[in-house]
Protein backbone atom coordinates (compact mmCIF):
# COMPACT_ATOMS: atom_id res chain seq x y z
CA UNK A 1 0.00 0.00 0.00
CA UNK A 2 1.38 3.39 -0.99
CA UNK A 3 1.29 6.49 1.19
CA UNK A 4 -1.69 7.84 -0.74
CA UNK A 5 -3.80 4.75 -0.10
CA UNK A 6 -2.61 4.59 3.50
CA UNK A 7 -3.85 8.13 4.14
CA UNK A 8 -7.20 7.44 2.47
CA UNK A 9 -7.66 4.53 4.84
CA UNK A 10 -6.27 6.13 7.99
CA UNK A 11 -8.27 9.36 7.73
CA UNK A 12 -11.39 7.73 6.23
CA UNK A 13 -11.38 10.04 3.25
CA UNK A 14 -14.67 10.28 1.36
CA UNK A 15 -14.67 10.63 -2.43
CA UNK A 16 -16.48 13.77 -3.64
CA UNK A 17 -19.47 13.47 -5.94
CA UNK A 18 -19.44 14.68 -9.54
CA UNK A 19 -21.51 17.72 -8.55
CA UNK A 20 -19.11 18.59 -5.73
CA UNK A 21 -16.13 18.34 -8.09
CA UNK A 22 -17.96 20.60 -10.55
CA UNK A 23 -18.25 23.24 -7.82
CA UNK A 24 -14.48 23.01 -7.18
CA UNK A 25 -13.78 23.33 -10.89
CA UNK A 26 -15.97 26.45 -11.06
CA UNK A 27 -14.08 27.87 -8.08
CA UNK A 28 -10.77 27.18 -9.85
CA UNK A 29 -11.99 29.02 -12.95
CA UNK A 30 -12.93 32.01 -10.80
CA UNK A 31 -9.55 31.96 -9.07
CA UNK A 32 -7.78 31.93 -12.43
CA UNK A 33 -9.65 35.13 -13.35
CA UNK A 34 -8.93 36.67 -9.95
CA UNK A 35 -5.21 36.05 -9.54
CA UNK A 36 -2.50 37.94 -11.35
CA UNK A 37 0.84 37.06 -9.76
CA UNK A 38 2.42 36.17 -6.41
CA UNK A 39 5.79 37.66 -7.33
CA UNK A 40 5.23 40.81 -5.33
CA UNK A 41 8.12 42.27 -3.37
CA UNK A 42 5.66 43.58 -0.78
CA UNK A 43 6.42 41.85 2.50
CA UNK A 44 3.30 43.14 4.23
CA UNK A 45 1.03 40.15 3.60
CA UNK A 46 3.70 37.78 4.91
CA UNK A 47 4.26 39.83 8.04
CA UNK A 48 0.50 39.89 8.69
CA UNK A 49 0.14 36.15 8.13
CA UNK A 50 3.06 35.01 10.26
CA UNK A 51 2.20 37.55 12.97
CA UNK A 52 -1.12 35.73 13.42
CA UNK A 53 0.84 32.54 14.11
CA UNK A 54 3.25 34.36 16.42
CA UNK A 55 0.40 35.81 18.51
CA UNK A 56 -1.18 32.37 18.82
CA UNK A 57 2.16 30.89 19.90
CA UNK A 58 2.54 33.52 22.62
CA UNK A 59 -1.03 33.10 23.87
CA UNK A 60 -1.53 29.35 23.52
CA UNK A 61 -0.41 26.40 25.62
CA UNK A 62 -0.39 24.31 22.42
CA UNK A 63 2.40 26.00 20.46
CA UNK A 64 2.62 23.13 17.96
CA UNK A 65 -0.95 23.72 16.82
CA UNK A 66 -0.26 27.46 16.69
CA UNK A 67 2.54 26.86 14.16
CA UNK A 68 0.14 25.52 11.52
CA UNK A 69 -0.08 27.95 8.58
CA UNK A 70 -3.60 29.16 7.85
CA UNK A 71 -3.57 27.89 4.27
CA UNK A 72 -3.68 24.34 5.65
CA UNK A 73 -6.99 24.94 7.42
CA UNK A 74 -9.06 26.58 4.69
CA UNK A 75 -10.80 23.53 3.22
CA UNK A 76 -11.67 19.94 4.08
CA UNK A 77 -11.13 18.95 0.45
CA UNK A 78 -7.89 17.52 -0.91
CA UNK A 79 -6.64 15.67 -3.97
CA UNK A 80 -5.37 12.10 -3.85
CA UNK A 81 -4.15 10.38 -7.02
CA UNK A 82 -5.87 13.07 -9.10
CA UNK A 83 -9.28 12.62 -7.41
CA UNK A 84 -10.99 14.86 -4.87
CA UNK A 85 -11.75 13.65 -1.35
CA UNK A 86 -12.97 15.18 1.89
CA UNK A 87 -11.62 14.66 5.39
CA UNK A 88 -13.91 14.21 8.38
CA UNK A 89 -12.52 17.25 10.19
CA UNK A 90 -10.39 20.20 9.12
CA UNK A 91 -7.72 19.36 11.72
CA UNK A 92 -6.88 16.22 9.70
CA UNK A 93 -5.38 18.32 6.88
CA UNK A 94 -2.33 19.51 8.89
CA UNK A 95 -1.84 15.97 10.20
CA UNK A 96 -1.76 14.64 6.64
CA UNK A 97 0.68 17.42 5.68
CA UNK A 98 2.97 16.49 8.57
CA UNK A 99 2.92 12.82 7.65
CA UNK A 100 3.86 13.61 4.05
CA UNK A 101 6.69 15.96 5.01
CA UNK A 102 7.98 13.43 7.56
CA UNK A 103 7.99 10.68 4.92
CA UNK A 104 9.99 12.88 2.52
CA UNK A 105 12.48 13.98 5.17
CA UNK A 106 13.13 10.30 5.86
CA UNK A 107 14.28 9.85 2.26
CA UNK A 108 17.41 11.87 3.06
CA UNK A 109 20.63 9.82 3.18
CA UNK A 110 22.00 8.98 6.62
CA UNK A 111 24.90 11.40 6.73
CA UNK A 112 26.05 14.05 9.18
CA UNK A 113 25.53 17.75 8.54
CA UNK A 114 27.20 20.69 10.24
CA UNK A 115 23.86 22.49 10.21
CA UNK A 116 20.38 22.22 8.71
CA UNK A 117 18.92 25.35 7.15
CA UNK A 118 15.32 25.78 6.07
CA UNK A 119 14.97 28.60 3.56
CA UNK A 120 11.60 30.34 3.67
CA UNK A 121 10.49 28.74 6.94
CA UNK A 122 7.32 30.87 7.24
CA UNK A 123 5.39 29.78 10.33
CA UNK A 124 8.21 27.31 11.18
CA UNK A 125 5.67 24.50 11.02
CA UNK A 126 8.29 21.96 9.90
CA UNK A 127 10.74 22.63 12.71
CA UNK A 128 9.61 19.83 15.03
CA UNK A 129 9.69 17.23 12.23
CA UNK A 130 13.22 18.23 11.26
CA UNK A 131 14.39 18.42 14.87
CA UNK A 132 12.93 14.98 15.64
CA UNK A 133 14.96 13.39 12.83
CA UNK A 134 18.14 15.39 13.52
CA UNK A 135 17.99 16.21 17.25
CA UNK A 136 21.72 16.79 17.61
CA UNK A 137 22.14 19.02 14.55
CA UNK A 138 21.72 22.81 14.75
CA UNK A 139 18.64 23.96 12.83
CA UNK A 140 18.54 27.48 11.37
CA UNK A 141 15.08 28.66 10.26
CA UNK A 142 15.32 31.54 7.80
CA UNK A 143 12.86 33.88 6.17
CA UNK A 144 12.61 37.46 4.92
CA UNK A 145 9.76 38.11 7.38
CA UNK A 146 10.69 39.47 10.81
CA UNK A 147 7.62 37.79 12.30
CA UNK A 148 8.81 34.42 11.00
CA UNK A 149 12.26 35.00 12.49
CA UNK A 150 10.62 35.87 15.82
CA UNK A 151 8.74 32.56 15.75
CA UNK A 152 12.01 30.72 15.13
CA UNK A 153 13.65 32.42 18.08
CA UNK A 154 10.76 31.46 20.37
CA UNK A 155 11.23 27.84 19.33
CA UNK A 156 14.71 27.99 20.85
CA UNK A 157 12.95 27.87 24.22
CA UNK A 158 9.79 25.99 23.28
CA UNK A 159 11.35 23.18 21.26
CA UNK A 160 15.16 23.01 21.25
CA UNK A 161 18.11 25.22 22.08
CA UNK A 162 19.65 24.04 18.80
CA UNK A 163 17.04 26.04 16.84
CA UNK A 164 17.69 29.62 15.78
CA UNK A 165 16.36 32.12 13.24
CA UNK A 166 17.95 34.40 10.66
CA UNK A 167 17.09 36.66 7.73
CA UNK A 168 17.26 35.25 4.19
CA UNK A 169 15.79 36.87 1.09
CA UNK A 170 15.60 34.66 -2.01
CA UNK A 171 15.87 37.66 -4.33
CA UNK A 172 18.75 39.45 -2.60
CA UNK A 173 22.06 39.24 -4.45
CA UNK A 174 23.85 38.77 -1.14
CA UNK A 175 22.70 36.89 1.97
CA UNK A 176 24.78 36.54 5.12
CA UNK A 177 23.55 33.01 5.86
CA UNK A 178 26.34 30.52 5.17
CA UNK A 179 25.08 27.36 3.43
CA UNK A 180 28.46 25.67 3.09
CA UNK A 181 28.40 21.95 3.94
CA UNK A 182 24.84 22.25 5.27
CA UNK A 183 21.60 20.44 4.50
CA UNK A 184 19.30 22.98 2.85
CA UNK A 185 15.55 22.38 2.90
CA UNK A 186 12.70 24.26 1.22
CA UNK A 187 9.04 23.40 1.72
CA UNK A 188 6.50 25.33 -0.39
CA UNK A 189 8.70 28.43 -0.43
CA UNK A 190 10.37 28.30 -3.86
CA UNK A 191 6.90 28.53 -5.39
CA UNK A 192 7.26 32.29 -4.95
CA UNK A 193 10.27 32.65 -7.26
CA UNK A 194 8.42 31.80 -10.47
CA UNK A 195 10.94 31.08 -13.22
CA UNK A 196 13.80 33.06 -11.65
CA UNK A 197 16.51 30.39 -11.56
CA UNK A 198 19.13 32.91 -10.39
CA UNK A 199 17.72 32.24 -6.91
CA UNK A 200 18.85 28.62 -7.24
CA UNK A 201 22.16 29.64 -8.81
CA UNK A 202 22.94 31.64 -5.68
CA UNK A 203 22.04 28.68 -3.46
CA UNK A 204 24.26 26.40 -5.56
CA UNK A 205 27.13 28.89 -5.37
CA UNK A 206 27.02 28.78 -1.55
CA UNK A 207 28.06 25.10 -1.73
CA UNK A 208 25.58 23.28 0.51
CA UNK A 209 26.24 19.61 1.14
CA UNK A 210 22.74 18.46 0.18
CA UNK A 211 19.44 20.06 -0.84
CA UNK A 212 15.88 18.82 -0.37
CA UNK A 213 13.15 20.73 -2.19
CA UNK A 214 9.48 19.91 -1.52
CA UNK A 215 7.52 22.13 -3.84
CA UNK A 216 4.59 22.39 -6.26
CA UNK A 217 6.31 21.42 -9.53
CA UNK A 218 3.94 22.27 -12.37
CA UNK A 219 5.75 19.89 -14.70
CA UNK A 220 4.56 17.05 -12.42
CA UNK A 221 0.89 18.06 -12.30
CA UNK A 222 -1.76 15.55 -13.37
CA UNK A 223 -3.29 16.48 -16.73
CA UNK A 224 -5.89 13.76 -17.36
CA UNK A 225 -8.85 15.68 -15.88
CA UNK A 226 -10.37 19.12 -16.24
CA UNK A 227 -9.49 19.90 -12.63
CA UNK A 228 -5.85 18.96 -13.27
CA UNK A 229 -5.71 21.26 -16.29
CA UNK A 230 -7.28 24.07 -14.27
CA UNK A 231 -4.71 23.62 -11.49
CA UNK A 232 -1.93 24.09 -14.05
CA UNK A 233 -3.59 27.24 -15.40
CA UNK A 234 -3.96 28.59 -11.86
CA UNK A 235 -0.33 27.75 -11.04
CA UNK A 236 0.86 29.60 -14.14
CA UNK A 237 -1.55 32.50 -13.59
CA UNK A 238 -0.07 33.01 -10.14
CA UNK A 239 3.42 32.94 -11.67
CA UNK A 240 4.43 30.07 -9.42
CA UNK A 241 7.56 27.94 -9.62
CA UNK A 242 8.40 26.72 -13.13
CA UNK A 243 11.47 25.42 -14.96
CA UNK A 244 13.05 23.68 -11.96
CA UNK A 245 13.37 20.14 -13.39
CA UNK A 246 15.04 21.54 -16.53
CA UNK A 247 17.41 23.65 -14.43
CA UNK A 248 18.43 20.59 -12.41
CA UNK A 249 18.96 18.39 -15.47
CA UNK A 250 20.95 21.09 -17.29
CA UNK A 251 23.25 21.62 -14.32
CA UNK A 252 23.63 17.87 -13.86
CA UNK A 253 24.80 17.60 -17.47
CA UNK A 254 27.28 20.41 -16.79
CA UNK A 255 28.67 18.45 -13.82
CA UNK A 256 27.58 21.06 -11.28
CA UNK A 257 25.21 18.84 -9.31
CA UNK A 258 23.89 15.31 -8.98
CA UNK A 259 20.18 14.43 -8.62
CA UNK A 260 19.93 11.68 -6.00
CA UNK A 261 16.17 11.19 -5.75
CA UNK A 262 13.01 12.71 -7.14
CA UNK A 263 9.33 11.92 -7.13
CA UNK A 264 5.92 13.06 -6.03
CA UNK A 265 3.44 12.24 -3.31
CA UNK A 266 0.17 12.37 -5.25
CA UNK A 267 -1.70 14.35 -2.63
CA UNK A 268 -2.61 18.00 -2.85
CA UNK A 269 -4.83 20.75 -1.61
CA UNK A 270 -8.01 21.81 -3.35
CA UNK A 271 -6.00 24.24 -5.51
CA UNK A 272 -2.45 22.88 -5.68
CA UNK A 273 -0.27 19.76 -5.93
CA UNK A 274 2.59 20.78 -3.65
CA UNK A 275 4.43 17.56 -2.79
CA UNK A 276 6.90 16.96 -5.59
CA UNK A 277 10.42 16.53 -4.23
CA UNK A 278 14.04 16.57 -5.37
CA UNK A 279 17.11 15.61 -3.37
CA UNK A 280 20.31 16.81 -5.00
CA UNK A 281 23.92 17.50 -4.13
CA UNK A 282 26.26 20.12 -5.58
CA UNK A 283 29.50 18.91 -7.16
CA UNK A 284 32.71 20.90 -6.66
Amino acid sequence: MGLEEELIDRYKLVRLTTDEVSIIELNLKNLIKKFTTTKSRSIQKWEIGWKENLIEILNSKDFENALIPKYLTKSKNLRVNGKYYRVEQISDIPLIHHQIIDSLLRKLPKVDFEKIIELGAGSCNNAKLINNLFPNTPLLLTDWSNESISIAKHLTTLLSNKISGAFYDFFALENKVDLFNCLVITVHSLEQIGSDMTVLERILAKRPKLVLNIEPIVEDYETSSEAGTLLIKLHNQRDYFTGFPSWLRDNEKKGKLRILQSGKVKIGTEISEPYSFYIWEPIY
